[in-house]
């Protein structure tokens, strides 16, 4: 509907403007201005560039900080209710999130007998959403809901008996992602959707799944749309819904599970919700309080009491073997911020869960401890980074919230690590750029598929590196470094600027230089070689190094330093090589 247009650009006092029913825009001037949008779709509007702003999530309120005032001043501005912002290359789209401090409901192990069941058959049209939060990530396929048919479920014993569900949601036991799966009636077959995100213990999620006949099946993780929607002729109907019990599905060679865990409510609606509809239910489910048109049942789980769940909208839920809980929301769940197709600069302050910078070549700016209290941080399409600084340890907890990012580049003078494990491995990261990091920095890759690149800083440096081709780029030339070698693994120290760094690899293929000159590594049965290029090499090895490889061509100065060493030359020896060998027989091979 249309609204009002507010600009006070020539301000230099803060103002305080409230908005209708509309969708209104406002423009603030050079103070700090407080802009509360009211109803509709509204915009606030800044003079500059997306990468010049900081932009954090508190309490149901936006703040958007002008971090470079040497082409005017916005200062900073509150924002509530606002959910676009506008800015002279492009626009944002935000969701303050959650306001609430603590949020309840109830707590399931995950074994047989633990769980919810709610009556309901579904129509042609189908959103189910739930807010969860695991106590562990395990193994096996954990469900985290799923539909079934009464004549399946024996609720004496809350199990059940037979195979049949459907619309579910479950955690995969391999790669950790959501996953929403149906039962195709007319296919006669299994409709799933696998998601980006990997599960991680202590982090809410708000989960939905919608499908509708004729139609597809959508997963929903905390509002953003993931994976790939799959096509539906005709839902499978049951007649009821459980929650944090283990479904009776075979198959895939997994053992399945219930929800280890915590959930503060279900809600069901006869109609498709999107993304920013689900965002906005998130944050009324955590709040124990959610209403609207189409909406079939929503049961509040810290109302509880006797063995039964009385909802607003549904009929009465059966609870058994569960836990009441309350405890203070620390994760911005609700919270998001959104790019665009484009190339975008995005400056993440505190306080949102997800980050989904969208298409395009984008830079995503973030700090260690904000990125502890986020749950995604999306790249989307096109060649993407990730920039922490002042990371300290990214374990793979917090690596594994990566998901489209191609480079991860880490800051910051005192001790760093990153470790890509369970979670991490699937990130999409191939770059670990950390040539700012001058105190010690430590990377563990040894669980990763792919190779993963290493730029390394100018203190002490350790990769240990899983499979693939995997590389270290150091910051020194070729002939400024001598490579040693110990327990299997290659040491390099370092003359001129870079005289401080140090060095230690295991696993990996490769060292880059700036010069541009590559060497390889191997270990091939405790044996270490060091194998030049095509080019003119200067190749330094002091102790440990057993074979020197000179490499298919070039005019190489060849140094053994330390203990008996293989000189290789396979273009032979000519006037133009020098080969310098130490003083404990070293052999040359032509």
């Amino acid at each position: 509907s249309a609204g009002v247009t507010v600009d006070v650009s020539a301000a230099s006092q803060p103002i305080s403007v409230t908005g209708g029913t509309g969708n209104d825009t406002f423009t603030g001037g050079s103070a700090y201005d407080h802009f509360d949008g009211g109803a509709g779709t509204d915009t606030a509007v800044f003079h500059g560039v997306k990468g010049d702003y900081k932009i954090g999530a508190a309490n149901g309120t936006i703040s958007v900080q002008d971090t470079n005032s040497s082409d005017g001043n916005d200062y900073t501005d509150y924002l509530t209710n606002v959910e676009t912002l506008r800015f002279s290359d492009g626009s944002l789209s935000v969701s303050a999130g959650q306001s609430a401090t603590n949020i309840s409901g109830l707590s399931f192990t995950g074994a047989t007998g633990s769980g919810v069941t709610m009556a309901y058959t579904p129509s042609s049209t189908l959103t189910v959403e739930t807010s969860i939060k695991f106590s562990a990530i395990t193994g096996e396929r954990q469900f985290v809901l799923f539909g079934t048919s009464s004549g399946a479920w024996n609720s004496s014993t809350f199990a059940q008996t037979v195979g049949n569900h459907s619309t579910d949601i479950w955690v995969d036991p391999t790669t950790h992602h959501f996953v929403a799966y149906l039962w195709d009636a007319a296919a006669g077959a299994g409709v799933s959707v696998e998601g980006t995100t990997a599960a991680q213990a202590g982090q809410w999620y708000n989960l939905a799944l919608s499908a509708q006949n004729g139609g597809a099946l959508r997963l929903y993780v905390n509002g953003v749309e993931e994976g790939t929607a799959g096509s539906v002729q005709t839902m499978s109907s049951g007649d009821m819904f459980v929650i944090a019990a283990n479904a009776n599905a075979a198959g895939g060679g997994v053992t399945n599970a219930g929800l280890n865990g915590e959930v503060a409510g279900v809600a069901i609606w006869d109609s498709l919700r999107s993304g920013s509809q689900i965002q906005s239910d998130s944050q009324a489910i955590q709040a124990g309080s959610l209403s609207g048109g189409n909406l079939q049942g929503y049961w509040n789980f810290s109302s509880a009491s006797g063995g039964t769940i009385t909802p607003t909208t549904g009929s009465v839920a059966m609870v058994n073997n569960s836990t009441p809980f309350t405890e203070a929301l620390t994760a911005a769940i609700g919270s998001s911020l959104t790019g665009t197709g484009t190339a975008d600069i995005i400056d993440v302050g505190t306080g949102f869960g997800t980050v989904d910078a969208g298409g395009g070549n984008d830079t995503i700016k973030l700090s260690g401890s904000d990125l502890a209290t986020m749950t995604t941080i999306i790249g989307g399409a096109g060649t993407d980074t990730a920039i922490v600084a002042n990371a300290g340890t990214i374990d793979d907890t917090a690596a594994g919230k990566f998901t489209g990012v191609e480079t991860l580049t880490v800051t910051g003078g005192a001790a760093t690590s990153v470790t890509f494990g369970a979670l991490g491995r699937y990130n999409g990261v191939n770059t670990i750029d950390a040539s700012a990091v001058t105190g010690n920095l430590t990377v563990e890759t040894s669980a990763n598929f792919n190779g993963v690149t290493l730029v390394a800083g100018s203190g002490y440096n350790s990769m240990n590196a899983g499979a693939g081709v995997d590389a270290v780029r150091v910051l020194s030339s070729e002939s400024e470094t001598t490579l040693s070698g110990f327990s299997g693994q290659f040491s390099a120290s370092f003359t001129g600027a870079y005289a401080g760094a140090t060095l230690i690899t295991n696993n990996v293929d490769e060292l880059y230089f700036s010069d541009g000159k590559t060497l390889g590594l191997s270990n091939t049965a405790n044996v270490l070689t060091v194998s030049g290029g095509s080019g003119n090499d200067v190749v330094h090895v002091s102790w440990g190094v057993d074979v020197i490889d000179a490499g298919s061509g070039g005019n190489d100065t060849l140094i053994a330093s330390g203990g008996a060493a293989t000189f290789n030359l396979h273009s032979g020896l000519t006037s133009a090589d020098t080969i310098t060998g130490g003083i404990y027989g070293d052999r040359l091979v032509l």
